[in-house]
């Protein structure tokens, strides 16, 4: 069996670099995220509240990392194994974006709740 990944007209390294500053901009919003509460004067405990930042932090260093590991592999502009083994990391980082994407609507679902 050989992977002739060398007859894709997909460019992986600069697909990557898109994906690690939409990860980064989304990282900016996850931040923004988990301050606006600090501003929330609040009368009594909000559970919702503390839901919200709970899950923007998890968002924030998902995306922190997700947006690193983009970088890096927008690095990977060789052929032959070295791109083979690029668009399977790139095939790998793709659930885990959706998945910290879905973390940000959960919070922003939680945010909401809090703020009326």
């Amino acid at each position: 069996m050989v992977c002739e990944i060398a007859a894709f007209e997909f460019d992986i390294a600069s697909t990557a670099g898109w994906y690690s500053s939409i990860a980064g901009l989304l990282t900016g919003f996850a931040l923004l995220a988990i301050l606006l509460p600090l501003d929330h004067e609040a009368d009594r405990e909000d559970v919702e509240c503390t839901n919200a930042v709970v899950v923007f932090t998890c968002a924030f260093f998902a995306l922190l990392v997700l947006s690193i590991n983009y970088a890096v592999l927008a690095g990977h502009t060789a052929g032959g194994t070295v791109a083979a083994v690029a668009a399977h990391e790139q095939m790998l980082f793709g659930p885990a974006f959706g998945l910290s994407a879905l973390l940000l609507l959960f919070g922003l679902n939680a945010m909401l709740r809090t703020y009326g």
